[in-house]
């Protein structure tokens, strides 16, 4: 018998309306948009986090319901600094499926919410096992119990293996003592098991997307993780420490599977669709592998964006995405300036940046950059230094678009433990502020945080007026020069 095999057999011959919609385990995705985790889109996103770990426990045969929040706003994106969250929703969900066990995933912007949210689902069943799991808990863990009652268990890393050992032992009345990957509470005192290492991806089956609201999916856009793992040390990042340094990759049969089922199914053109990576082209095998099976598929005029690194992108490279679909390539640049991008650990240099957008250009595909204001090292020079790049890539026709975010030393990283050695004094833990688009939470020594947020506005104003006018060139064959000339004057 399967695992969680019990838990189907139990049911056996009752009939009842409510007992078949009783779940083994609920999954909750807090929204993406209440703190601005959207940067430039009127669409929802379908995420495959916790869409990954249903579809693993369903294999080992545990019934599980998934809920994306953002499902409570098919009308669109809401204003998160007004329109409320309403949480009778969630208890409304708790009562419909009665699961024994609710798990919640959480970025460090979504934080306060997704503990609000397990509030709620244990005022609705008292008696419930709720779990969170993310980057932000895997890394302040025992706060987090400290921080909310009504959290039980915190799954630190990866999660779909811990997850399914937890749903085996809270079902089956075990303890959770030697399961690895956890922390929990154990009458008055915490208990913090040891480090689950990393799992082999190939265990785990291809994301089943049809468990998600239809309606919600065709307005959203789709992301895809293919690897697991960073090579790369950025400072501002705790990728590397979350999933490891090394990169594991994902079955190309399984993520073919995936893709085939969303494009096929939902027909709108304005679907974005990211491919989504540290680095694209790592490792080579697999990236070659990947992109043959892409040609494949006709994507159908969709935007079909990657992330690669400037000092890792070969002109054979950029010929084989071409191929494979890809429209368009991402390029982290974060700063323009040689001292920031020294403390950040970057490795590349904005020169390199220039010839990697050329080489994308002269392949016929678009550049985009993506930029951070406010990083350690920075000052109003250096922050002058990226504005003035910027311009340049756009008079240039170097990007085509431009995605600007504010630094912020996230749990994790050696920034955020260490504050007073990178210049910086974090103003707040109020973690709702910590959204990479909105304002900034630290001072840095030689760069307030109202400078900061000056130079940010104007780096954000400039990649929406360039981002503008080129929306309207596309559009048109031919705009005056004239136009041009004050544009860039203006600019």
């Amino acid at each position: 018998m399967p695992d969680g095999a019990h838990a189907k057999a139990g049911g056996e011959g009752n009939t009842k309306q409510e007992d078949m919609n009783k779940k083994d385990c609920v999954l909750i995705q807090p929204p993406f948009w209440r703190q601005g985790i959207l940067p430039h889109s009127d669409r929802h996103t379908a995420g495959e986090g916790i869409l990954s770990i249903s579809t693993f426990l369903q294999s080992k045969g545990y019934s599980v319901k998934v809920f994306f929040s953002d499902e409570l706003f098919l009308n669109g994106i809401p204003d998160r600094g007004k329109d409320p969250f309403p949480f009778h929703r969630i208890s409304q969900l708790i009562r419909n499926t009665d699961p024994e066990i609710v798990g919640i995933g959480s970025h460090t912007c979504q934080y306060p919410l997704s503990l609000k949210i397990l509030e709620t689902c244990k005022k609705a069943k008292p008696g419930i096992t709720t779990v969170v799991g993310g980057p932000h808990i895997t890394f302040l863990d025992r706060e987090c119990l400290t921080d909310s009652q009504a959290v039980d268990v915190v799954v630190r890393g990866e999660g779909e293996w811990t997850m399914l050992e937890v749903t085996r032992n809270v079902l089956e009345g075990k303890s959770l003592d030697n399961i690895q990957g956890l922390t929990f509470r154990k009458g008055d005192s915490v208990v913090r098991t040891e480090d689950r290492p990393p799992g082999h991806l190939e265990e785990l089956p291809a994301v089943d997307y049809s468990q998600v609201n239809p309606e919600y999916m065709s307005r959203s856009n789709f992301f895809f993780t293919f690897t697991r793992g960073c090579p790369f040390h950025c400072s501002y990042c705790v990728e590397s420490r979350f999933w490891g340094h090394k990169m594991r990759v994902r079955s190309v049969d399984k993520i073919m599977k995936e893709i085939k089922y969303l494009v096929s199914t939902y027909a709108d053109k304005n679907i974005f669709i990211g491919f989504l990576a540290s680095i694209f082209n790592v490792p080579k095998d697999f990236f070659q592998s990947i992109c043959g099976e892409l040609k494949k598929i006709d994507f159908g005029g969709r935007t079909v964006a990657v992330l690669a690194s400037a000092n890792h992108l070969p002109e054979n490279h950029v010929q084989l995405m071409k191929e494979a679909g890809i429209t368009r390539i991402l390029i982290a640049v974060e700063s323009a300036s040689e001292k920031v991008l020294r403390v950040m650990n970057k490795n590349i240099s904005f020169q390199q940046v220039i010839e990697k957008c050329r080489l994308i250009r002269k392949h016929g595909l678009e550049a985009g950059t993506l930029w951070m204001f406010g990083h350690p090292g920075e000052t109003p020079e250096t922050a002058e230094t990226s504005l003035k790049a910027m311009v340049y890539l756009w008079e240039n026709e170097l990007n085509m678009t431009q995605e600007v975010s504010i630094f912020n030393p996230y749990p994790g990283t050696a920034i955020y433990n260490d504050p007073q050695k990178y210049g910086i004094k974090i103003m707040t833990r109020d973690w709702e502020k910590f959204s990479r688009l909105d304002e900034p939470v630290i001072s840095l020594n030689h760069f307030p945080q109202s400078r900061m947020r000056e130079y940010f506005r104007e780096a954000r104003r400039i990649a929406h007026f360039w981002g503008a006018t080129e929306k309207f060139l596309a559009a048109h064959d031919a705009i005056p020069s004239s136009f041009m000339n004050e544009s860039t004057q203006n600019g």
